[in-house]
Order: structure tokens, then C-alpha cells, then sequence
């Protein structure tokens, strides 16, 4: 049995009118829910999901423009920061240079007119990245001359601080009033974790 289409169409005329109607909208309902299923339900997913996509990607679009507005900054601040611990390193001496570090803080003591009597270092107390390296000091000067030495100590690019400070015993010496004085200094040293 051969379906032609000359049967199908007289098939179709003798149908009453509002059958003849319906078939096709029958048709036409049929193939929209095919193609609302099929075709339109997951491309509309499809869209919400790229448009969230896209949505995160401007967000992150726009941070990093931010940053990258930002980075002639930062690259200014990370260039201070490596002057400001250069400049921080150069008054935390290295183990090697406590010495001549010394020597330079007798000197200016000489020239102030302070007489050291005893110098003598006391043990390292590492604290981090930096060690205290106190030295106890006996000095004979008048109160003005150790004056003079503290404002010269304290325009050294290293840091000294003098703490403990004994004075005591004032003698008529040349006539002027000199003092025993007992002081610690304290400098402090950079510890290289690398070595």
C-alpha cells in the first residue's frame, strides 16, 4: 500500500473545514515545541552561561587595567623600598666591620677629649635579622667633652645607643671637673640568614 500524494490531498478536501484548520496548526505547534526543546531551551543556557563569562571576565578585565594603571606606583614604591633597606643596611653593620666600627667611636671619643679607660664587648643577643652587640665602656672626661662625644656618636651613619650611663667620682683634673663615667653602647649587626 503506496502512499501518494494525490490520495493524501483528496484525502485532505473531503475533511470538514475545521479539521482542515487544525491540521496544520497542529503541525505548527508541533514543530515550535520541537524547535523551543531542541533548539531554543539550549541555546538561551547557553547564553545565560557566556554572558555570566562574560560578565566575570570584564570584572577581572577591569582589575587588571586597575593594576595596570597602578604600576608605574608600585614600581616607584618597590624602588624606595629597595633604597630605604639599602640606606637600613648601611647602618646595620656586618660582623666584620664592629671593629673598625670601634675604632671610629674611640677616635671621636679622643678628639672630644674623653680618655677611655676599658672597653669590653659583651656577648651578641641575636634578635631576627639584626643582632645587639653592646660594649661596655669606662671613660674619664668632663661632662661637656662627653657631650660633645654622645652629638658626634649620634651623627654616625651607623647606629650606636648609649644607655646604662654611670657618672660618678668628680676629680679637679687640669683645671677642670672630670667624671668617671660607666655606659654601654650598643651597635647592632646584620645576620645574614644566607651565609
Amino acid at each position: 500500500m503506496a502512499i501518494d500524494a494525490e490520495s493524501i490531498k483528496s484525502s485532505y478536501e473531503k475533511l470538514p473545514e475545521n479539521q482542515k484548520i487544525l491540521i496544520p496548526v497542529v503541525l505548527a505547534a508541533l514543530l515550535g515545541g520541537l524547535y523551543f526543546y531542541y533548539m531554543y531551551t539550549p541555546m538561551q543556557a547557553k547564553e545565560v552561561s557566556l554572558r555570566k563569562k562574560l560578565t566575570q571576565m570584564q570584572s577581572k578585565l577591569s582589575q587588571s587595567q586597575a593594576v595596570a594603571a597602578d604600576l608605574p606606583r608600585f614600581e616607584a614604591e618597590a624602588k624606595a623600598q629597595k633604597v630605604k633597606l639599602k640606606e637600613a643596611l648601611t647602618k646595620l653593620p656586618g660582623s666584620d666591620e664592629i671593629p673598625a666600627l670601634l675604632k671610629s667611636m674611640e677616635a671621636i671619643g679622643y678628639n672630644s677629649g674623653v680618655e677611655f679607660l676599658s672597653v669590653k664587648m659583651k656577648g651578641e643577643a641575636p634578635r631576627g635579622f639584626y643582632a645587639e652587640v653592646p660594649v661596655d665602656l669606662k671613660l674619664m672626661a668632663s661632662f661637656h667633652e662627653f657631650a660633645i662625644f654622645m652629638d658626634k656618636l649620634s651623627k654616625l651613619p651607623r647606629i650606636i645607643n648609649i644607655s646604662k650611663i654611670k657618672l660618678g667620682s668628680p676629680k679637679n683634673k687640669g683645671g677642670k671637673v672630670v667624671l668617671s663615667i660607666e655606659c654601654r653602647a650598643t651597635t647592632y649587626k646584620f645576620l645574614n640568614k644566607n651565609k
